[in-house]
């Protein structure tokens, strides 16, 4: 039916090695096991490059990632209606692997050895639909003073004044206590009145006794944002990740 909101079945997906490139693509959760793609169609489906995942953690392929520029400015940040999605965090809290891990691709975002060192704004474009946002991480331990305050400002210029800005997701280091500085960053966010979804990260270095506790505490402490635990060594959290991102930029 012209129009409709079509549903690829599982048992074909599985079976069929060309998969549907959708307009609009919407993760659809089949159930505890399989999560699929909706799509809306006019005709037949075109068939390329289709995403799925057969449990929330396990994503077997991943919808296109770009990486499009940095920007030292707020103002040269391309006007574009997509949905923004920016990634905060310390400046040694693993945000560029986090970032290499969802899309999996490796170099997608450099990795330094010194943290402090990403101190500009990068944008990738994922899926042609919406951009994820890479801030400077804050704390700077390493970074001369008289800089700190310049890379400051273009964060919460950025986040006062992103007009398609969707949702944050705040990276915190699981296996170190919350700092004043996570805390300010989100206090912050609460004022903008924008929507924050906690990344414990690195939560493999943690028993798994030690990691329940902190994610418990998390929960306790902000009842208000959505807590996910992740590693790039388990793929912990990276399905729950990606589903929230999703929701976030379906929203209207």
């Amino acid at each position: 039916m012209a129009g409709a909101i079509g549903i690829e079945p599982m048992s074909e997906v599985l079976e069929t090695s060309v998969l549907p490139l959708n307009d609009a693509p919407v993760w659809v959760k089949y159930s505890k096991k399989f999560w699929f793609r909706q799509y809306t169609t006019t005709t037949q489906p075109a068939y390329k490059n289709w995403s799925f995942c057969s449990s929330a953690d396990k994503i077997k392929k991943t919808m296109p990632a770009i990486f499009l520029k940095c920007f030292t400015k707020v103002e040269d940040l391309p006007i574009d209606k997509k949905p923004q999605v920016a990634i905060v965090g310390r400046s040694n809290v693993g945000k560029s692997s986090l970032i290499n891990h969802l899309t999996a691709q490796k170099g997608l975002a450099h990795v330094g050895s010194t943290p402090g060192r990403t101190r500009t704004i990068n944008l990738f474009e994922i899926d042609k639909r919406y951009f994820l946002v890479d801030l400077p991480g804050y704390g700077f331990a390493k970074m001369a003073k008289e800089k700190r305050p310049g890379l400051i400002d273009m964060i919460s210029r950025y986040l006062d004044l992103a007009p398609n800005l969707k949702m944050v997701l705040l990276i915190v280091d699981a296996s170190v206590p919350s700092s004043d500085l996570d805390r300010e960053m989100l206090s912050f966010l609460r004022e903008l009145e924008i929507p924050v979804t906690i990344v414990l990260n690195k939560i493999d270095k943690l028993s798994k006794v030690r990691a329940t506790d902190v994610a418990r505490k998390f929960k306790l402490d902000f009842p208000d944002c959505q807590c996910i635990t992740h590693s790039i060594f388990t793929s912990s959290g990276r399905g729950e990740i990606w589903e929230a991102i999703e929701r976030a930029v379906r929203k209207e």
